[in-house]
């Protein structure tokens, strides 16, 4: 979009022009609502962005990118790559380098054309910032994945990484957990903290967050052989009451 802006004759960018800064003007007082306003409120503007914006933009953008991950994926396990991964260390020391060289130039390139952006005039540059940053993410996941391999290869850094076995196994949890936590914490009907944290203590609050669930799942996995929304998911699957019983009594 800002790419094709940049190339539009004067006329044609000025509605279009004005029409972003609409769109900005109710981003900004979405803004607020989620950091002043009660649950019923902030439900009723996130139910307005999904299936305006963030359906189109998920329709568009994250559906396929969605799709190629999970394909990339699919390829990796059904190939014998993450299995014996210890056969393929080329393989992934060759994707990690790779992948980290184009991460960084994209990511370069989005920084490049800024950080910061008037909300009424900056958009087609934002558009562009947002784009190589999104291209970027894709070789950047490749080569964090091929770190965790290449540790994985490795005995004594596999034992380590171990320690997250548990938060792993209780993926949905953690994950609809997540979405709970960050609610209470940034929405108004929490602690009102949305648009607050700067990047360094965003990334503080993440590490807490994950820090905190990688414990739990060691506790809750200790007494049970199942994840709490692990265990209900199976239950509706499987049509039939969820095994609450203790790991031992289990076995």
């Amino acid at each position: 979009i800002g790419w094709a802006m940049g190339h539009m004759p004067p006329e044609a960018v000025e509605p279009m022009a004005r029409e972003m800064a609409a769109f900005a003007a109710e981003g900004q007082k979405a803004a607020v609502v989620y950091a002043q306003g009660g649950f019923a409120e902030i439900t009723q503007v996130r139910i307005t962005d999904y299936f305006g914006f963030l359906f189109a933009n998920a329709v568009m953008f994250q559906l396929p990118m969605m799709v190629g991950t999970f394909l990339i994926g699919t390829w990796l396990v059904r190939s014998g790559r993450i299995q014996r991964a210890a056969e393929f260390r080329r393989f992934f020391a060759v994707l990690g380098v790779v992948g980290t060289v184009l991460a960084s130039f994209f990511i370069a390139a989005s920084v490049g054309v800024g950080t910061h952006f008037d909300p009424n005039t900056g958009y087609a540059q934002s558009m562009v910032a947002m784009g190589l940053m999104a291209i970027g993410n894709l070789p950047l996941s490749l080569a964090y994945l091929s770190a965790i391999v290449l540790l994985c290869t490795l005995p004594s850094a596999a034992k380590s990484l171990s320690v997250l076995a548990p938060a792993g196994r209780m993926a949905l949890t953690n994950y609809l957990s997540q979405s709970l936590i960050c609610s209470l914490v940034f929405y108004g009907y929490g602690l009102g903290l949305f648009g607050e944290l700067g990047r360094a203590a965003q990334v503080g609050f993440v590490f807490a967050v994950f820090a905190s669930q990688v414990a739990f799942s060691h506790f809750w996995l200790s007494r049970f052989g199942v994840g709490p929304l692990e265990a209900l998911w199976r239950a509706g699957t499987y049509l039939q009451a969820p095994d609450w019983k203790p790991r031992k009594s289990a076995a």
